[in-house]
């Protein structure tokens, strides 16, 4: 074959993959395809697609040979340097390059020799992530180094193969995400409370759910009975996210819970104590808005006290209001010496009150339209007339399904507490 019609052959080949990728609708399929392509087009030992979760600052993989997903920061290595330049990284010795992360290698047992990396682009032009070709080969399996004929090659795949891989880059997103959490969210789910047992033989409902940002969040609540027989709750929101907030959030869980629990008092006498306790103890400088709530279960009376946090929602025969504080104060770990007071208001039966963090309020869409607080209070009314069961996890629904494809910047934490009825006892 003369080198006039291999190059014709090569992008008839492209063409064709192409063709089929309009049609393809299963990401692990269009991954495969481009893969295949790849390696017919530039002999390699290994291919893989990075996705750039900018917002996040992470890079990550969903088809790197047999090694799995992988997930790096996008502060340094070659993949990093090609996303954030927008430009094609050719490296013949990668461990002569001070900018090659081996960590990669190290997690997998590979030895990477040279490396093809080309910025993936969207219709906008945007770089989205990195197309890798890993450890050039001859013919016959030999190392061997990329060429620039390889280069050309590569960066009309990565034309077509980044407007392609645009549709899917949420799912490939949450595919990631889900495979993070495993770990760290199994820890952080260890310490919510198991709110079913709360519930039984009792005049109340209780739901939550919290969806972090990043692997790990500082939104939490917590739910437990008191020795003198009233249910404590509390949503809380820390300044961070990540890991220093997930530590600053049990830090601030332990110490709320443990003054309730062996000293009582009333909702604003716990949160001045924590107040000064998490300000003693704030090596990391963060701080928490935290509304706690104490509910006698028989009378239906609930006091509540805030630290900064946002006001419950009491949804009453159809009608919604904002439960607000009769002070306004400070979150938990900026000052000390705070006093919190105590407001109080009593529940009917039937009545449905919706506690949150303001990662539900601030939900923007890909139009940069928040969902809002009377979003919010609608979405609840309309919600709860349904029914009050699974509602936070329907919430939750309603605010991702407004961000679309838009990446979810922070924390969301829902508490939904239902006062049954008469109907609802038996």
């Amino acid at each position: 074959m003369t080198p006039g019609e291999l190059t014709a052959y090569r992008l008839d080949r492209i063409t064709a993959v192409m063709e089929q990728l309009v049609t393809e609708t299963r990401l692990p399929a269009v991954l495969d395809l481009l893969t295949v392509l790849t390696r017919e087009l530039v002999k390699c030992d290994r291919v893989s697609f990075w996705f750039w979760d900018k917002p996040a600052g992470k890079l990550w993989t969903l088809a790197a040979s047999s090694s799995g997903r992988l997930t790096l920061p996008d502060t340094y290595g070659l993949v990093a340097e090609t996303v954030r330049s927008g430009e094609v990284q050719r490296i013949d010795d990668v461990y002569a390059d001070p900018r090659f992360n081996p960590a990669v290698d190290r997690q997998t047992g590979y030895r990477t020799r040279s490396l093809l990396t080309v910025p993936l682009l969207n219709s906008r032009s945007e770089v989205i992530g990195a197309y890798q070709c890993i450890n050039r080969l001859t013919e016959d399996g030999k190392p061997a180094l990329f060429t620039e004929e390889d280069v050309r090659l590569l960066s009309v795949v990565s034309a077509f193969a980044g407007k392609s891989l645009e549709s899917y880059g949420l799912q490939a997103e949450r595919e990631a995400m889900e495979a993070e959490l495993d770990v760290a969210g199994e820890i952080q789910r260890d310490i919510l409370p198991e709110l079913a047992p709360l519930e039984r033989g009792r005049p109340f409902t209780l739901d939550a759910l919290v969806r972090p940002a990043r692997t790990m969040g500082g939104d939490f609540f917590d739910a437990y009975l008191l020795p003198d027989g009233r249910l404590a709750l509390t949503v809380a929101d820390v300044s961070d996210k990540g890991i220093s907030a997930a530590l600053f959030m049990m830090n601030a869980k332990a110490v709320l819970k443990e003054r309730a629990l062996n000293l009582g008092g009333s909702p604003g006498e716990i949160l001045t104590y924590a107040g000064n306790r998490l300000r003693e103890e704030n090596a990391m400088g963060l701080f928490v808005t935290v509304w706690m709530g104490c509910l006698d279960p028989e009378t239906g009376t609930l006091e509540y006290a805030s630290a900064g946090h946002e006001d419950p929602i009491l949804l009453r025969k159809g009608r919604t209001r904002l439960l607000e504080p009769g002070e306004r104060k400070l979150p938990l770990g900026l000052l000390a010496d705070i006093r919190y007071s105590t407001s109080r208001v009593s529940l009917r039966p039937g009545d449905t009150l919706l506690q949150y963090t303001d990662g539900a309020p601030d939900a923007a869409s890909p139009t940069d339209e928040a969902f809002g607080l009377d979003r919010l209070r609608q979405t609840f009314r309309k919600l709860a007339a349904r029914r009050v069961e699974d509602l936070p996890l329907r919430l939750m629904t309603e605010l991702l399904t407004f961000s679309g494809n838009r990446p979810q910047y922070d924390d969301i934490c829902l508490m939904v507490l239902h006062m049954r009825d008469g109907k609802e006892l038996g």
